[in-house]
């Protein structure tokens, strides 16, 4: 794996080339297994594989949508991606903590 330094100077450079597709297969590759443990962390224990995985996508498809707008800085973007796992994970977590619960009665 190569540093982070370097990982994140590619992914800079990749935005800077408007090369989204590149920037997208790299942060799997290279920081995926990072992320999922981001996941797993702040998830708390209070989700499951199957919600942590879907969280994991949703989170994706959002970090990809939003380094294609014309406003997004492309300084430091894996600190952009992690502020973005963390935030959906503890939505994640809050959603499910409102779910009701069902009783037999």
């Amino acid at each position: 794996m190569e540093s982070h330094t370097t990982i994140e100077e590619d992914l800079e450079e990749a935005l800077r080339l408007k090369d989204y597709d590149f920037f997208m297969e790299m942060l799997m590759d290279e920081c995926g297994e990072v992320l999922k443990r981001r996941i797993m962390y702040y998830s708390s224990g209070f989700l499951t594989i199957d919600e942590m995985k879907e969280v994991y996508q949703k989170a994706m498809i959002e970090v990809f949508r939003t380094v294609r707008k014309p406003d997004f800085d492309n300084h430091r973007p894996l600190a952009f991606v992690n502020h973005l796992v963390k935030q959906r994970t503890l939505d994640a977590r809050r959603s499910k903590g409102r779910q009701k619960l069902s009783t037999n009665t």
